[in-house]
């Protein structure tokens, strides 16, 4: 089995718009970090909760910036929101799948459909195709109605 790490954070701005402060968010990330005993230069991949929503993904990529600092220019990033489509409340337990599939195939899924990113959302994204790569530890977004923020940090058992 993986060893896991969670954060799990609120900035209850709205019931649901999210908050552009990405503060809360990325406390959550920090917190799942810490929980599993990784440095953000460890990270391997990022399955970003990435909706689509302007104010939510830019708030997103701000707080994998302040989370992550100088890793967030170097680790992977994608959403598979961009293949399965906003699952709800299933989306998070989807989400953690890919990661774990990321980690059995050595492999990150893509952004599919990602031709243009924000520039408010610079980060090291993964467009239109798999990236074969070495996936140890990998951190699933999931921020939902209400303001609430979680990350679970997966990493593959020694």
């Amino acid at each position: 089995l993986p060893d896991l790490g969670v954060g799990m954070s609120s900035d209850a701005t709205h019931m649901v718009t999210p908050c552009s402060d990405p503060t809360q968010a990325a406390r959550a990330i920090r917190m799942a970090l810490d929980d599993a005993g990784v440095d953000a230069d460890q990270l391997d991949y990022v399955n970003a909760h990435a909706a689509g929503t302007p104010v939510g993904d830019v708030a997103e990529a701000g707080a994998l910036r302040m989370a992550l600092g100088a890793a967030a220019d170097s680790v992977p990033v994608s959403s598979t929101k961009s293949m399965s489509g906003h699952l709800v409340s299933g989306a998070a337990a989807f989400e953690a799948v890919a990661c774990l599939a990321a980690i059995d195939r050595q492999a990150v899924p893509p952004t599919v459909n990602l031709d243009h990113p924000d520039p408010q959302c610079a980060l090291a994204h993964v467009p239109h195709t798999a990236r074969d790569r070495r996936v140890v530890v990998t951190a699933s977004n999931s921020f939902g109605f209400g303001g609430s923020n979680l990350c679970l940090v997966i990493r593959r058992a020694a």
